[in-house]
């Protein structure tokens, strides 16, 4: 639902809070893939949610490396787009890109 919304440029308040506690109250659950569409809808919509994003980014530290590329490069594109440095986050995303960089294609490599 949220990248949906977000590729629509739907801006409607009520509905990003409800799909940010939503988030929160699954994001264990979230695989790679979940996390870093979620963070890229956020960031594309421009919705600076920093409990969500602070949830995300601990979710990813720890599951990055079962992502795709496509994953690794949201992710670093949604914090990259809200302001977000977080260190910890980017190094198990450089760590991940790193361990299985010679099985991306070429815009694999060009996009993370």
């Amino acid at each position: 639902m949220a990248w949906s919304f977000a590729k629509l440029g739907y801006e409607h308040e009520p509905l990003w809070q409800s799909i940010s506690a939503a988030s929160l109250a699954k994001i264990r659950f979230y695989d790679p893939q979940h996390l870093s569409n979620t963070a890229w809808a956020f960031a594309t919509i421009v919705v600076v949610d920093i409990p969500l994003m602070a949830a995300i980014s601990s979710e990813a530290m720890v599951k990055m490396f079962l992502g795709k590329p496509q994953d690794l490069a949201n992710m670093a594109w949604a914090m990259a787009k809200v302001g977000l440095f977080h260190r910890p986050l980017l190094e198990a995303i450089s760590a991940a890109a790193r361990a299985s960089i010679l099985e991306f294609g070429q815009q694999n490599i060009a996009n993370t």
